[in-house]
């Protein structure tokens, strides 16, 4: 059996995705808390015109990353394990590490022309602050190359720290520098100061194992490199406008008023299923990796089986109880946004599709086909527009909800029929029954309460209590595999700390 950074390649499982997921659940709520508090903070400490400077300074940072940066992390943890057991990791890290630099200097360049040309267009505070930008941009990239090493080698513990670390630093250290009367300047230059030095520290206690060497470049590996990063850039701009299209054409065709209250039902549905999956993918992806090349693709086939599984236990039952309790949570917003309830419950049902192509598309990257994934996501998005296009002037609102269900949907479907193929895997609709009948009987219990009661803030918790334990005992009835296992697991856990 083989040991690589204190795990069992033969004998990885839902359990390991387990435990790595309440490290990454930890740093997901550490993150989620200093990113309200900065808000509140930021908000009182600086003036309107300056905050937003330091929205469009950290916009274009975030913009500018997205699209040149981000598609390295998918590198990582595609191509990390495999290079690993080829013996050339500290080839491919080296090759990384010299196209990031080098791509970072472009961008430097090219964003120092930038500003001279447009000086007289944008404010001197404006250009101060893109200035800081760049900095903050390498540094933050630095940063994220290390968070994603962690994730690929399952150090769960070491991300969580790192991450909150950084994220509860920079809150501090921007409050502290807004005090001092630094500005929004005082709060990117925390950003370069904690980014860089988490950075520098695990670089010195890691420059040994990784043995990078700069400058370095292996035109093999990066060929490989390219290949596969350069379709994640068309993938993120294609996820983009699929997302986002159904607001501009709402502005396009009655104006932003529908996009305001659109907005409301649709993040609502989003935030609901995206953020726990964040936690889900971070968890179950380096596992899939690790299995897909150390154990082959059956293994790896097994477990995805088993994740996709695990996501419809989790996801069926929140997008059921979003759905019926649709007109209860959109009171949380005002009353102005009401009708975002009408908007809701076919949004959360959508996202939840489109969050479960963003699992069974895996296999995509896992056989380095994601052109395939390109292709389809475009697709969509295509599709999304012109759905919008005929929907929008017949049924308002309600008709962008309805072209997002179809176009996520369809997207999720032609997922589904061309991923057979590419890793013939079986889907596991027995499996999944189960939680769906659940969850459709929570949903029927929960819609019966919306019609006999008014909206209460303390209904609405013990309504979603209710309908979680409703859930678990229906899942339990029909006696579910996953739910069954966790309780074993649970007992054993209980069993040791007794004795």
């Amino acid at each position: 059996m083989s040991e690589k950074q204190g795990y069992s390649v033969d004998s990885l499982s839902l359990s390991d995705i387990g435990a790595d997921a309440l490290f990454y659940a930890q740093a997901k709520v550490v993150t989620a808390f200093t990113s309200i508090a900065a808000i509140a903070f930021y908000t009182r400490l600086l003036s309107p015109d300056d905050y937003g400077l330091y929205v469009l300074a950290i916009t274009a940072v975030a913009t500018v990353y997205a699209f040149f940066f981000n598609w390295i992390g998918y590198v990582i943890w595609r191509y990390f394990e495999k290079h690993r057991n080829e013996g050339s990791l500290s080839e491919f890290l080296s090759t990384i590490c010299t196209i990031a630099i080098s791509l970072f200097m472009i961008v430097a360049v090219l964003s120092a022309l930038a500003f001279i040309a447009f000086k007289g267009y944008i404010g001197e505070t404006l250009l101060h602050l893109l200035a800081i930008g760049i900095a903050v941009l390498g540094a933050q990239t630095a940063f994220y190359i290390l968070l994603e090493i962690f994730c690929i080698t399952r150090r769960s513990g070491i991300y969580s720290l790192y991450a909150s670390l950084g994220s509860v630093a920079i809150l501090l250290l921007g409050v502290a520098a807004l005090w001092l009367g630094y500005g929004p300047a005082g709060i990117l230059l925390s950003m370069v100061f904690v980014y860089g030095t988490l950075f520098v520290i695990e670089i010195m206690r890691s420059s040994r194992q990784w043995d990078i060497k700069f400058p370095f470049f292996d035109r093999v590996i990066a060929r490989r490199v390219f290949n596969f990063g350069v379709p994640q850039i068309w993938i993120a701009g294609g996820a983009t406008l699929l997302a986002i299209a159904d607001r501009y054409m709402l502005g396009l065709f009655i104006g932003p008023d529908a996009v305001g209250v659109y907005s409301v039902g649709y993040m609502i549905a989003d935030y609901s299923i995206q953020w726990p999956l964040q936690i889900l993918t971070l968890a179950a992806v380096p596992t899939l990796v690790i299995s897909f090349e150390n154990s082959g693709e059956e293994e790896a086939i097994f477990l995805l089986r088993k994740v996709i599984v695990l996501y419809c236990v989790i996801f069926t039952p929140v997008a059921c109880g979003m759905a019926a309790l649709s007109d209860y949570i959109v009171n949380v917003a005002g009353k102005a946004f009401q009708g975002a309830s009408e908007v809701l419950p076919w949004v959360i049902v959508g996202v939840y599709f489109f969050g479960l192509s963003q699992i069974v598309n895996l296999p995509f990257q896992l056989k380095e086909r994601p052109k395939l994934l390109a292709y389809l996501i475009f697709s969509a998005s295509a599709l999304n527009v012109v759905l919008n296009f005929f929907l929008i002037p017949y049924f308002g609102i309600v008709g962008a909800a309805y072209a997002t269900l179809a176009a996520y949907f369809l997207y999720y479907a032609a997922s589904h029929l061309v991923v057979e193929g590419v890793f013939k895997l079986s889907f596991p609709w027995l499996s999944i029954l189960k939680p769906i009948i659940a969850s459709l009987g929570m949903f029927a219990a929960l819609r019966l309460i919306t019609e006999w009661f008014s909206y209460d803030i303390w209904l609405l918790l013990l309504t979603v209590l209710g309908g979680f334990v409703l859930y678990v005992v229906l899942l339990f009835a029909l006696r579910e595999e996953m739910l069954l296992g966790g309780i074993d697991f649970l007992k054993g856990k209980l069993v040791r700390v007794r004795t």
